[in-house]
Parts: C-alpha cells; structure tokens; sequence
C-alpha cells in the first residue's frame, strides 16, 4: 500500500488555498494524495449524491524547471481528487523546487470543463545525499564529491574548493575554469597582445610550434587555435 495524505483545498474567489503547506523531498515517491475541494460552486448533472463526484478530473503538472503535462482523467471519489508523487517527479535535481497543479473537472458528457485556480507543493533538497540516490559518477549537477581543493599552484590563490558531499554544479566548475584561465594568463602576461605576422612560437602546454597569421593562432596542421594560453619559448 501507498503512504497516503489527506488535504483541504479551499476556493477563495479567484485562488485555491490548501489549508496546510505541502513539501516532500528529493526522491521521496510512493505518496497517494487526497485533496478534498471544498467551496466549488458548478454544478455537476448526473447520479451521485455527492455533486463533484459526477465530475471526472485531470491535473495540470507544471514542473520548477516549466516542463508541463497533464494525466488522464480520473473519477472524483468523496470530493477527493488523487494525485500519486510518484519517483519520475522527484528523481532528478532539476526537479527540485516549486510545483503547481492545475484541477480541470468534466461534466459526464465530457463537454463541459471547468478549471479552478492552481496550487502548489515544493519538492526540497535533502540536507545530504543518500544511498538511493540515483547519481552518476562525475554527472554534473547529479553527482557529489567527498573532498577537493583546486588551487593555482603558487601557494596562495585557491580556485575552487569542495566540502564533503557537496553537489558538483555547472556554475562551480565554469567559475574554477575561468579562474585557471585568468592564472594561467597572468603567468604569461609577457607574450606579445599583438603578435607579428607569421610571428612563431614553441607552445609548452600543446608541445608543438604554433603560428600567427592572418589574425589567428594557427596549429603545424593550419588549424586554427582559438586561445593560446601558454607560448613561451620563440
């Protein structure tokens, strides 16, 4: 059996407010939802004691990263609308943040639709990752590190440092790549900023010569080289 939660929607003119906040975590999954709505003024023809359970429903999804969909419809039961988080909604980082779910109800000839106004449920960032979770060696933005310090080499500037079981983001290692560059360019900061035509030089880091011409650094092969970090030696 699925863990289950039951929850209050009320409708307040123009807004949908749950009576209590909802928050799961990070591959957290398995959990029936229940939202009972309360304060729905449409009528709904058909058979059923209860009005809205006439009705058959469907969600809209709208994920933190603006990804949509919706589910197929489904029966009202009890004025209760099911919602299943399931581990396809919280497996990913790029899920983590704040969801909104749309109701849309349907009369029986499913030619009548109501919408009423959204609501939303955050998924949160565990406070440190676990076993289960389905990270990828190296993944950027999936996987974590158990410790790492980069540092430029001279003893003094430290360009990048890890704590154990921190995420390893894009941002992070696009800003270490961005501070090697600058050391490594402030370390050759004698190499001509305008190079004669056909001036040559022996590149240490690609270890072959390089020449410049026609505007460009170019490779023994002709290819063109779009940075030159490191010539040294003419």
């Amino acid at each position: 059996m699925a863990i289950t939660k039951n929850l209050v929607i009320n409708i307040q003119g123009d807004r949908s407010v749950l009576q209590a906040p909802l928050s799961v975590y990070y591959m957290d999954r398995g959990i029936d939802l229940f939202f009972k709505i309360k304060d729905i003024d449409y009528t709904f023809p058909g058979d059923m004691l209860t009005n809205l359970d006439n009705a058959t429903v469907s969600i809209i999804i709208k994920k933190p990263n603006g990804e949509v969909y919706r589910t197929t419809k489904a029966s009202v039961e009890n004025s209760q609308v099911k919602f299943t988080i399931t581990k396809e909604i919280t497996d990913e980082l790029s899920e983590i943040g704040k969801y909104t779910l749309q109701f849309q109800f349907y009369d029986n000839t499913n030619d009548g639709r109501i919408s009423i106004p959204p609501i939303e449920f955050t998924v949160k960032e565990l406070i440190a990752p676990l076993e289960d979770s389905p990270t990828t060696q190296g993944l950027v933005d999936s996987a974590y590190v158990n410790e790492a310090v980069v540092s430029s080499g001279q003893g003094v500037e430290v360009l990048a440092k890890w704590s154990p079981g921190e995420l390893i983001t894009a941002n992070k290692l696009n800003a270490m790549v961005d501070g090697i560059k600058s050391v490594q360019h402030g370390a050759h900061s004698d190499i001509p900023k305008t190079p004669s035509e056909y001036e040559e030089y022996f590149d240490t880091t690609l270890g072959y010569r390089i020449l410049y011409y026609n505007g460009k650094w170019h490779d023994e092969k002709g290819f063109i080289i779009e940075e030159v970090i490191s010539p040294q030696n003419k």
